[in-house]
């Protein structure tokens, strides 16, 4: 997972397109209030999301009024797909109750059932409220609705800088919060490889790295840790584990002669093209006489660690690149 960023209050700026018409200094206060709350609660592990899940999704969809204090109202069975993480059961939403807010004036489809039986479906809206400061509600929803525009999901981890004045437009905190989960050996592969995709022009989401010539497709992923739910796909196990996106391996197959057995195995048993989609033709290539069509989605997962394992995904990555600036050039 990712690591929590320490933030000083101080340092905290918001730009105007995020205070949705509120005072700046209040909207600084309320961004301390829900960064430190984040933090506090350790809502943040690996195995349990669900709670900061369901209070993501009230931030988002839950509209703030104005009633004496400050209160969200939420529609539960209301839908948004750029959410990215909707409302699990209310067990999840009832229990945080246990860290200061108050959930009233419940809207049910049936008004008989008792408030440990309710399903999802039998919520439609409620008043979400925070007795012990409201403005920890306006914090809330700039945050969460910041964070339902980013890929990566900032909120997760408390990380109000997407927010700041002169933040990037991609949410890319730095590797040092993304590759301390790994033993010093394999942060410094990571780095390697870090260094490598910066040199070629690639920009980073996370951990997700775009080439210059491409455009919204991934060209490489370093998955550091089996805990970012945000990404589908991470094999078994926690560590260092590359995905290259070799689209393009076509033109220099030759070259997996000169690999290590292990990466060659990875590229040649990478599930095969089914065809699932009309315009795609799959990754071709041949390699020692043999033709290959690899599926886009599964190409390339690599774990081999050596140092001529690494030596030869930078040369990959290298030939990737040259292959790109020729046929887009």
């Amino acid at each position: 997972m990712l690591m929590i960023p320490d933030i000083k209050k101080s340092n905290i700026s918001i730009t105007t397109k995020h205070t949705q018409g509120y005072d700046e200094k209040r909207c600084i206060e309320a961004l301390w209030l829900i960064y430190n709350f984040i933090k506090e609660n350790n809502f943040i592990n690996d195995n349990s999301d669900q709670k900061l899940r369901e209070l993501y999704s009230i931030g988002v969809l839950g509209d703030l009024i104005t009633d004496g204090s400050l209160a969200l109202t939420v529609d539960y069975q209301k839908k948004d797909t750029k959410v990215g993480a909707y409302f699990t059961s209310p067990k999840n939403l009832f229990s945080l109750e246990k860290y200061g807010f108050s959930i009233t004036d419940l809207k049910l489809a049936d008004i008989t059932k008792q408030k440990n039986k309710l399903s999802k479906k039998d919520v439609l809206q409620f008043r979400f409220s925070y007795l012990k400061n409201d403005n920890l509600l306006l914090g809330l929803k700039l945050f969460a609705t910041a964070c339902s525009k980013f890929r990566g999901e900032p909120f997760f981890v408390g990380d109000i800088r997407i927010m700041f004045i002169d933040a990037p437009k991609n949410y890319s905190p730095p590797v040092e919060e993304i590759f301390y989960v790994l033993s010093e050996d394999q942060r410094h592969i990571a780095n390697m490889i870090h260094n490598k995709l910066e040199a070629l022009g690639c920009t980073r989401n996370v951990t997700e790295y775009f080439h210059p010539k491409t455009k919204n497709k991934p060209f490489t992923t370093i998955y550091t840790h089996i805990g970012f739910w945000f990404f589908d796909g991470v094999p078994e196990g926690k560590g260092l584990v590359l995905k290259l996106n070799l689209r393009n391996i076509g033109g220099y197959a030759d070259y997996l002669s000169e690999c290590k057995d292990s990466i060659q195995q990875s590229v040649l048993n990478t599930t095969d093209c089914s065809g699932c989609k009309k315009a795609c033709a799959g990754i071709r290539f041949q390699f020692n006489n043999k033709k290959y069509v690899k599926c886009p989605w599964h190409i390339f997962r690599f774990n081999d660690l050596s140092e001529q394992a690494v030596g030869n995904y930078i040369k990959l990555l290298e030939l990737e690149d040259c292959e790109l600036r020729k046929k887009l050039h």
